[in-house]
C-alpha cells in the first residue's frame, strides 16, 4: 500500500512541476513566508495594542507620548508587512500564478492587499499634485483697482 501511495505522490508531484514553472513555484513561496509574517505581525499589534491601551497612559504626558510612539511603530511595522505582501503577490501574478486560486489557498489577503494599494495611490496622488503644482502659473499678486464711483465719497450713516 505504502508503494501505491508513494507512485501516487510522485505522479502528482511531476504533474505539478508540468504544470507550475519554478518561477511560480517560488514566487508563491515567498508570498507564502510574506503572507505568515504579515499574520503574525497583526495578531503581535493587536496584543501589543490591548496591553498598551490597558495600562493607564493617560495619567502624565511622558505615559501617553511613550504609548503613541510604541503603537505608531507598532503600525509602521503592518504597513511594512503589507506593501511587503502587496508586492509578493503582484510578483506571484507577473509570474503566472492566478489570483483567485491564491485565495482560494489563503495567499490573498484583502485587507493588507487593499491598505497598501491605497497608501500607494494616496502618495501616487500626492506627489502627482506637489509636481502639477509647481507647474501651474502663480496667482496674479496685483489686486485690480478699486472703482473710483463712490470710493471717496464719506458713509451717509444718518439713516
Amino acid at each position: 500500500m505504502a508503494s501505491k501511495t508513494t507512485a501516487a505522490q510522485e505522479a502528482l508531484d511531476a504533474y505539478r512541476r508540468e504544470l507550475l514553472s519554478d518561477s511560480v513555484e517560488t514566487r508563491i513561496a515567498e508570498l507564502s513566508g510574506v503572507v505568515a509574517t504579515y499574520e503574525a505581525t497583526c495578531r503581535d499589534r493587536d496584543r501589543q495594542a490591548k496591553a498598551l491601551t490597558a495600562r493607564s497612559w493617560w495619567t502624565d504626558a511622558n505615559s501617553l507620548r511613550d504609548t503613541f510612539n510604541r503603537m505608531q511603530a507598532l503600525a509602521q511595522r503592518q504597513w511594512a508587512d503589507e506593501d511587503a505582501v502587496l508586492a509578493a503577490f503582484e510578483a506571484a501574478k507577473a509570474a503566472g500564478a492566478k489570483p483567485s486560486v491564491l485565495a482560494s489557498i489563503g495567499l490573498r489577503p484583502e485587507a493588507a492587499l487593499t491598505a497598501a494599494r491605497a497608501r500607494h495611490s494616496a502618495s501616487t496622488a500626492t506627489d502627482d499634485g506637489k509636481a502639477s503644482t509647481g507647474d501651474q502659473p502663480s496667482a496674479p499678486t496685483d489686486t485690480p483697482p478699486a472703482e473710483s464711483v463712490g470710493a471717496d465719497a464719506p458713509l451717509d450713516r444718518s439713516a
